[in-house]
């Protein structure tokens, strides 16, 4: 055993890598001045190349169990609150050059006054907005009101009707519409709300006028909210015990809106697009039974459960399309808050804001043609105002909804992409982890791979990009550094005593 320390790991290639003679640096500058024949400029690159494949083997073998670094990940990711701060309110324009701003009908104080203050959003007012937006010709509207309770008969029976007939139509260019319903924890034995079982869906008024999803989709609206009571994440579907006794998942708003928006605007069918993802989301639950009290850890947890979870979402028509892949649902897709409430303050949005109240004065015209049109409410009174990690004031429920919406649009890199960074983060940090600690900057290397860590961890997550190992790629790297190094004093050590 000796006599391998002596002669095999005392000429180990890879401990040149800690060693301080021949140094990185110095092979570098001899080999570009031509003192020598750039051998030991090889010998460090040979070094880095192998230790690379081998901690790129253990980036590769960890991803599997990605789950394990999630709360390592979200620590890290609570760092973004500071660089979402800075990019709220910014103008995208350059990222979303061929896409439209969204359009949103608000329901805000002046409107809610002129209504009456009412304690439930008419129905013959929503109808109106929702027949306002057909008439300026958008291609979907998505509504942010809950439609589980009825108004009055008359306004029901107005906007069921309505919503029957777009339902029902045959005009290709009829747009699709994306309605909100409530979901609700059962109760237990003792009559009180049971939090740890599955939600039920209550019915709705509107059942009996949409008793098949053509063109009008319901959906689910429910965020995370962490333990400072801030909303960093949205759920791409909710898990539910249907009236059959069966598992079934509610498509989240925004997830079905960025999907119709994407399929429409660059030539597909935006319905049949929703009926898909309904279709896959149905094949995830695959009729499995529920009771109502089985408990259910996570999203995450429930979609990795069944073996459809490796099916993908496409976001956007056309082969390459951007995709979320089933198994990355769950509670780690953080908003990229980007559009800001308009403010007397801030009177610039990357929405363009048009109140209720003045719609129903001004004439009918294309003013939303092919627009994606959010209909919800911004008055105090609404209960729907929320604490960002960007904001100290509340923020609008709609306007989570938009961000979420604009985050889908704007994510470019598919997991598979995203996950490939790793390989290239590694290797950087391999060849100036070599250059510092030759040069006995031991702690300057230590602070680049701190830095390096989280700042991979707020730059590099993706909605259901899975991103959350590439953090551990730069732990790794320093894992096999201190590794090489203390490898590297045994053998010195060895070598004294010999």
């Amino acid at each position: 055993m000796e006599e391998f320390f002596r002669k095999r790991l005392a000429g180990l290639p890879l401990l040149i890598l800690v060693r301080k003679q021949p140094g990185f640096y110095a092979s570098i500058k001899d080999c570009v001045q031509g003192r020598d024949q750039c051998a030991a400029l090889k010998q460090h690159l040979g070094a880095i190349l192998v230790s690379w494949l081998i901690v790129m083997l253990g980036y590769f073998s960890v991803l599997p169990f990605e789950a394990m670094f999630q709360p390592a990940y979200q620590l890290v990711s609570q760092k973004t609150d500071a660089f979402l701060s800075i990019t709220a309110g910014t103008d995208a324009a350059e990222e979303q050059q061929s896409i439209p701003p969204i359009e949103l009908y608000d329901i805000d104080e002046a409107t809610y006054r002129d209504w009456r203050s009412p304690a439930i959003i008419p129905r013959d007012k929503l109808a109106f907005l929702i027949n306002r937006a057909v008439q300026g010709g958008a291609s979907v509207i998505a509504v942010d009101i809950n439609l589980t309770y009825p108004d009055t008969p008359d306004n029901d029976r107005k906007l069921g009707e309505l919503l029957k007939s777009l339902n029902e139509s045959d005009d290709p260019d009829a747009p699709v519409i994306i309605l909100t319903r409530k979901l609700q924890r059962p109760l237990n034995a003792n009559k009180q709300v049971d939090h740890g079982v599955v939600f039920s869906l209550p019915p709705s008024f509107l059942d009996a006028y949409l008793p098949v999803q053509k063109k009008v989709f319901w959906t689910s609206t429910l965020f995370n909210i962490d333990d400072d009571h801030r909303i960093r994440r949205w759920r791409n579907a909710e898990v539910y015990c249907s009236e059959r006794g069966e598992f079934a998942l509610l498509p989240s708003l925004q997830l079905m809106a960025a999907v119709a928006y994407g399929y429409q605007w660059q030539g597909g069918d935006p319905a049949d697009a929703l009926r898909r993802v309904e279709e896959r989301l149905a094949r995830v639950a695959a009729g499995r039974k529920c009771d109502g009290t089985e408990p259910i850890a996570s999203l995450k947890a429930f979609y990795a459960k069944y073996p459809a979870n490796d099916e993908a979402i496409q976001l956007e028509h056309g082969e390459h399309s951007r995709v979320l892949n089933l198994a990355d649902f769950g509670e780690a897709e953080r908003i990229n808050y980007r559009i800001a409430p308009v403010t007397d303050a801030n009177t610039k949005s990357q929405v363009v804001v048009t109140s209720a109240a003045d719609l129903e004065s001004a004439p009918v015209k294309l003013d939303v043609l092919n627009r994606l049109v959010l209909i919800g409410a911004t008055f105090e009174e609404s209960n729907d105002l929320h604490s960002t990690p960007v904001s100290s004031d509340p923020t609008p429920g709609i306007y989570i909804l938009a961000n979420a919406i604009d985050t889908l649009q704007g994510m470019r890199e598919s997991g598979g992409a995203v996950l490939m960074l790793g390989p290239i983060i590694s290797l950087l940090m391999l060849v100036i982890g070599a250059l510092l600690i030759e040069r006995e900057h031991k702690l300057i290397w230590l602070g680049c791979a701190l830095l390096a860590f989280f700042l991979v961890g707020v730059f590099a997550y993706a909605p259901g990009g899975g991103a959350a190992a590439l953090p551990f790629s730069v732990f790794l790297v320093v894992l096999w550094y201190v590794m090489l190094e203390s490898l590297d004093k045994f053998v010195r050590k060895k070598h004294e005593h010999d």
